[in-house]
């Protein structure tokens, strides 16, 4: 079954058509399905269409449907498809041909013009439903509203005034609702498209949440996400989840109906029971997000804005844990836990911005709350790595997992054919499956099953990801409606990675020295490295920090110890000399000749190099802190991490 077009009607049919067991494609000519919701949200649709077995093609163009013997050809704007059934539900108008004939006024898309009182241009015709435009409560445009609430109020309302009344139609906010197999997804007012069209200047607020209290059993994961301006007034909200996702888009709505804004949603009082709710429900939570970034204690990044986010300008920085951060990383980013964050304040510099994140922006708000209390322009990302891997997909840790050899557990005793431990992490949301299953995975012997039941729907892919990094066996993985359950063999690791990608390993190269022949070595093969396709780091730490300072003096606050070390140490690549054969310098000024005359280039040449062949130069925040080195000495493009950035990366 081919269905072309990507709304909530062809949702519906392929869903029904897919449980009947059939083959199910869906055709879109947009970048995304359901285009009533924001990118984010959409593409988690899409995901858990794929999931249970349906194709999704977006930006797919059908230029011609052909009958043939075994059904239809489509002929696409790259290639063909051939199906025994096809349904079009692409580009809904009204049939307003009647109307048209009998000298109605229609809008430039064929709606039939109404005034507020559902009366057309005849004020003896009335129209009502798909057919009509109507007001936008939030725009106060004129538009089509295909949905059946809707359609009865204005059949209520024109009925009455047939009869004599005087009732007015206030306008719509499209609130509406979509099945997606378990999933819903429900929306109310603007999306930010249609606010950016608008021109209307609009922020956002992403939570992943649960729909009732964590603690008692069946917790779901629901994602909201709330549209609002500088004066408070909200435009829109959005929700996906497998229960309770309408609730909490109903109470936006009601909201938005009574001109509340952010402030009155952040102190609504709502029904709470462990079983319904949490203490602190989504839609009060969100509000609280949307309070935090209009008063300025949180300062936003979008996931859609991270291409445009400069090198030298930014610095991203992961504040999970390890375990967490093997489920995927943003590319170029750096490790600092944190709980780390407050002992590696002095390896900040005032002169940058930096980017926090963590699996849902909690946390990293918290910590960019740390930062800027000590004068650091930091910001947090909004959504966090969830939402950036619905936009993304994988990152590029878990691509190279996927594609890695690795090794199975090799035990002497007999294969442990029989679970062992079963670990219930239902009601857990992410990162809490993945810590557990870590934690409970080490106290079995290598060979060992463990069986573990998560009902955390990323929990699929970030356990299968998990394993692959830690050179742990995934023996399988099955669902079970909203159960996840995996068996994982104990393997050579419990936290790193021992394996050998098809493609091999990222390169990491400690530069512990500050004798420029050891140094020249180093970016030798990571430019060589760099060169081969690889992911190189350089981990500079004690003396090979001078290798990277920046030359001349830099006026900063240090105690005398700090000067003293500042003034006795090498500033910059320039003023290095030879392990051996110095000569008071003749022997570095003769190598630094041979390297022209060979047409090698200098020092400096080769790490500028490195830099633009994508290098991570990283300084050691320990190290800088005994020999009081501060972050503004270093040279530009140089990251600051601590031994579990080297780790990551080795």
């Amino acid at each position: 079954v081919v269905i072309i077009g990507g709304g909530p009607i062809g949702i519906e049919l392929a869903e029904s058509y897919r449980n009947l067991g059939l083959e199910v494609t869906i055709l879109e000519v947009a970048p995304q399905i359901l285009g009533m919701f924001d990118e984010e949200i959409a593409a988690k649709a899409v995901r858990h269409l794929r999931e249970n077995g349906v194709s999704v093609r977006v930006r797919e163009s059908v230029k011609e449907i052909v009958r043939i013997e075994q059904g239809f050809e489509l002929r696409l704007e790259n290639g063909t498809l051939t199906t025994g059934m096809v349904f079009v539900v692409a580009g809904v108008r009204p049939q307003t041909a009647l109307a048209r004939a009998a000298g109605l006024s229609l809008t430039p898309q064929g709606s039939i013009t109404v005034d507020r009182f559902m009366a057309t241009s005849d004020k003896v015709i009335y129209a009502v439903g798909d057919a009509v435009a109507v007001k936008e409560l939030v725009s106060g445009d004129r538009m089509m509203v295909a949905l059946a609430g809707p359609a009865n109020r204005q059949a209520r309302i024109a009925a009455d005034n047939m009869a004599g009344g005087k009732q007015a139609y206030p306008g719509a906010l499209t609130t509406a609702a979509v099945k997606v197999f378990d999933l819903t997804l429900a929306s109310t007012g603007l999306n930010e498209r249609q606010a950016a069209k608008l021109g209307l200047q609009c922020k956002s607020a992403t939570i992943h949440n649960q729909n009732h209290a964590g603690h008692y059993p069946g917790a779901q994961p629901l994602t909201l996400k709330l549209l609002f301006q500088e004066d408070g007034r909200i435009l829109g909200a959005q929700a996906i989840g497998y229960d309770g996702a309408d609730k909490r888009i109903d109470v936006i709505a009601t909201a938005m109906k009574g001109s509340l804004k952010v402030n009155d949603l952040a102190e609504l009082d709502l029904a709470y029971a462990p079983p319904y709710s949490s203490a602190k429900d989504p839609v009060n939570m969100v509000a609280f997000e949307a309070q935090n970034i209009l008063a300025g204690t949180l300062k936003p990044v979008y996931c859609r804005d991270l291409p445009g986010l400069h090198a030298k300008e930014w610095e991203i920085i992961d504040v999970r844990t390890p375990d967490e951060r093997l489920t995927g990383t943003i590319p170029g980013d750096m490790a600092i836990g944190l709980d780390e964050l407050r002992s590696c304040l002095h390896t900040f510099s005032k002169k940058k911005k930096y980017l926090l994140y963590c699996v849902s922006g909690q946390r990293s708000y918290m910590g960019a709350r740390t930062l800027l209390q000590h004068g650091i322009d930091a910001h947090s990302l909004i959504g966090g790595y969830h939402t950036y891997s619905d936009l993304f997909g994988r990152s590029e840790a878990q691509d190279q997992s996927a594609d890695a050899t690795i090794p199975t557990a090799h035990t002497d005793s007999p294969d442990h054919s029989e679970v062992e431990m079963k670990v219930d992490a239902t009601g857990l949301m992410c990162p809490g499956p993945l810590g557990l299953a870590a934690k409970q995975l080490k106290l079995l012997q290598r060979g060992q099953i463990m069986e573990i039941t998560a009902s955390d729907p990323a929990f699929e892919s970030d356990i299968t990801a998990w394993c692959a990094s830690t050179g742990n066996d995934i023996l399988s993985v099955a669902k079970d409606g909203t159960t996840i359950t995996a068996r994982i063999r104990k393997g050579l690791s419990d936290h790193l990675r021992h394996f050998e990608s098809a493609d091999g390993n990222d390169k990491t190269i400690v530069v512990f020295s500050d004798d420029i022949d050891k140094v020249i070595a180093a970016f030798f093969i990571a430019n060589g490295a760099a060169a081969m396709g690889r992911h190189v780091t350089l981990f500079f730490t004690f003396w090979g920090l001078n290798v990277i300072r920046k030359p001349g003096s830099v006026p900063l606050k240090k105690d005398l110890i700090s000067k003293v070390f500042g003034m006795m140490m090498p500033k910059g690549s320039r003023h290095l000399h030879l392990s051996q054969m110095n000569m008071g310098g003749a022997g570095t000024m003769l190598i630094r000749w041979l390297m022209l005359k060979k047409h090698i280039g200098t020092l400096e040449e080769l790490i500028k190099k490195a830099q633009e062949a994508g290098v991570r130069l990283v300084a050691c925040s320990t190290s800088m802190d005994i020999m009081g080195i501060q972050r503004d000495e270093l040279i530009d493009g140089v990251t600051v991490g601590g031994v579990a950035t080297y780790l990551d990366k080795a």
